[in-house]
């Protein structure tokens, strides 16, 4: 059931999952919009579904309360399910919003979410069909991106960096705190995901200075120290436990020639009591 009309911003309901994957538009952006409301009103109306919940227009109704404005045009959708709706919430907002100015880390939430939904999680091409998780086929419309570089181009970004941003989704909390303030860029954090397990990340993080910002060299100094400890570490391994295998290889072979002579030695002492 899909209808239109005029709601008051009072009896909206922002979506639980909009956090989880955007933040609110500040500066620059924030205060274009605030102008353009401000001057020509609301001229595309929100989404919402069949609850009142918010899929489209959580930014222009944050707008509106900011501007005493109480009343917004808007669409409502039907949805089957949950995958759907949120596929509207997150596509819809990445065309109104500029890619630089979303945080690296829910842009990567969004991309890893879309490839899962078109069926792009392990880079797969599906044509025009893809079956939604409610296990209904849907026959896709022919601008619907089949590959990872066909949604990637959509929104005018190559298939790494969208590859790129996912990874970034995937940061330890204690990376993304220093995403977050500064202290690492988001193309320092990347070649740390690259070269460094979790457990690696979290020991390194705990050994830096992290008062002062850090740059792409001095990472690039870190990540090179660890992989040049764990190559040692690797040889040490390998030559102690080649070591230890000729250690005891030779203990084998002393027992074995001790037991000969024990054997040996008895047989003569019972030889030796046999003629007295």
């Amino acid at each position: 059931m899909n209808s239109e009309g005029k709601i008051k911003i009072t009896e909206l309901k922002p979506h639980p999952k909009n956090d989880y994957y955007f933040d609110d538009m500040e500066g620059d952006s924030w205060d274009s919009l605030l102008q353009s409301i401000s001057t020509s009103g609301v001229t595309n109306a929100i989404t919402i579904n069949d609850k009142k919940t918010i899929i489209s227009g959580h930014q222009r109704i944050r707008a509106c309360k900011v501007l005493g404005i109480e009343e917004v045009s808007y669409k409502m959708i039907s949805y089957d399910n949950e995958e759907n709706e949120i596929k509207d919430l997150i596509e819809s907002n990445l065309r109104q919003r500029v890619l630089g100015n979303t945080n690296p880390v829910k842009l990567g939430r969004c991309f890893s979410f879309l490839n899962k939904w078109y069926g792009f999680s392990q880079g797969g091409n599906h044509g025009n069909q893809y079956t939604v998780p409610n296990e209904k086929v849907y026959n896709l419309p022919n601008n619907i991106p089949t590959t990872q570089k066909e949604l990637a181009e959509s929104y005018g970004i190559t298939q790494q960096t969208m590859n790129n941003y996912m990874r970034m989704a995937d940061m330890i909390p204690e990376l993304e705190d220093l995403v977050d303030t500064g202290i690492v860029t988001k193309d320092t954090a990347l070649a740390m995901i690259r070269n460094l397990s979790s457990n690696e990340q979290r020991e390194l993080i705990s050994s830096m200075d992290i008062t002062k910002k850090i740059t792409k060299r001095e990472m690039k100094k870190y990540i090179d120290e660890i992989k040049s400890l764990k190559k040692e570490n690797k040889e040490l391994k390998d030559y102690t436990s080649s070591s230890a295998t000729e250690k005891i290889s030779n203990l084998k072979t002393e027992n074995e020639r001790l037991e000969n002579e024990n054997k040996i030695l008895e047989a003569q002492k019972k030889i030796s009591d046999d003629l007295a």
